[in-house]
């Protein structure tokens, strides 16, 4: 039987509950983002599906001098 892992962007996931947070008039300043249940948020649109494993990583964004603008912007938007 085939094996499903599901790998979870710790910092893609958080900025994308910040963004539905703030489009939906919530203030995230106070919030502890950590703290969401993603069981409970990904159970619906995983419905059906044997997940055999649940993998969450995350990575600190870094400044690089190559790309500047885009780097500054990144770490800002992750704050």
């Amino acid at each position: 039987m085939a094996k499903t892992i599901l790998y979870i962007d710790g910092e893609n996931i958080k900025n994308y509950i910040k963004t539905v947070l703030k489009n939906e008039g919530i203030k995230t300043k106070n919030l502890n983002i950590e703290n969401f249940d993603l069981s409970s948020l990904l159970k619906k649109p995983l419905k059906g599906l044997q997940i055999s494993e649940k993998r969450y990583y995350s990575a600190r964004l870094r400044y690089y001098k190559e790309t500047p603008k885009k780097s500054k912007q990144n770490i800002k938007n992750s704050e």
